[in-house]
């Protein structure tokens, strides 16, 4: 009985902690998750703001490594590894985001805009692609989006970045 009422008092002590990514040579995430045993470079489906999203898993984190266990409420968690069917369209998600951004700097160069194109996102449901870039000057950018928009008829946001 006394055994019960510490895993209740503690259900945090039956997660795992990880290290995940998104996207290749982008930034690492903390998640927690309650499916054990997880390997590194295992494609899992992580839940987001959006929907889930696949990430890879890059490492286990020890306790004690991070404040993971302090019950940051924006921490990410872990659902499920990803089935084969999700890991093939994960990987063709990487092309699709190469292609999209091939394209896109191809119009900002017909269309003469003074930006430059830094990366793209689209989000695994296909439901909104994320452009992003950097410019000096105020750009007028509406003909490109509407072009974007002809070219993969989804959602199009873009987003300037810069020092902060």
């Amino acid at each position: 009985m006394e055994q019960d009422s510490q895993e209740t008092q503690n259900p945090a002590q039956s997660n795992c902690n990880y290290r995940v990514q998104f996207r290749k040579n982008e930034q690492i995430f903390f998640a927690v998750s309650r499916t054990q045993n997880l390997n590194v470079n295992e494609i899992v489906m992580v839940q987001t703001d959006h929907n889930l999203e696949p990430a890879t898993i890059k490492s286990a984190v020890h306790s004690g490594e991070t404040d993971l266990e302090s019950g940051k409420s924006d921490l990410l968690v872990v659902q499920r590894r990803a089935t084969r069917e999700e890991g093939g369209r994960y990987e063709k998600l990487m092309d699709q985001e190469a292609e999209s951004f091939r394209y896109c700097q191809q119009q900002i160069a017909d269309l003469d805009l003074g930006m430059k194109l830094i990366r793209v996102e689209r989000y695994f449901n296909g439901s909104k692609i994320i452009f992003y870039f950097t410019a000096e000057n105020r750009v007028d950018f509406r003909q490109l989006v509407k072009n974007l928009v002809q070219e993969f008829r989804t959602r199009i946001e873009m987003r300037q970045i810069g020092v902060r």
